[in-house]
């Protein structure tokens, strides 16, 4: 019977990923404006879980998860193309930034969206200057 409680609770894990990962598919638009938000909530939740007694046997692979997903999200964060399918979310655009990023990295998302529109060389797959540098942490 304790098997079978186990495996539940492990199958209720995993559904916390299944939800992240539809959040940001579909067939017939765009989504990856949604996927650095189902990062920070799968970050969120699998976290949340490892502190609860519930899920105690399952608490240090929660945390190596959870570690995981930041380092996802760190990663999108220093990719134009994450930051630009945000800001131009018809929906969201600058508000995702100003809720859960530092003031002092609000203008360089700004400049980013500017180097990309008028830069043609602009490597749009991967930053090198200040996000890259700047340690942005999901938990905050």
């Amino acid at each position: 019977m304790a098997e079978w409680i186990c495996t539940g609770q492990f199958v209720d894990l995993l559904s916390y990923a299944d939800v992240a990962q539809q959040a940001f598919s579909s067939e017939h638009s765009s989504t990856l404006h949604l996927a650095i938000m189902a990062l920070k909530t799968l970050y969120k939740a699998w976290s949340s879980c490892a502190e609860r007694s519930k899920y105690l046997r399952f608490a240090t692979s929660l945390q190596a998860a959870a570690t995981k997903v930041d380092r996802y999200y760190e990663k999108t964060m220093k990719s134009p193309a994450y930051i630009l399918a945000i800001l131009l979310d018809p929906v969201g655009k600058m508000a995702y930034f100003k809720q859960h990023w530092p003031e002092d990295l609000h203008d360089e998302v700004l400049t980013t969206a500017e180097k990309v529109v008028y830069q043609p060389n602009f490597n749009f797959m991967h930053r090198s200057d200040s996000f890259a540098s700047s340690k942005l942490n999901i938990s905050s």
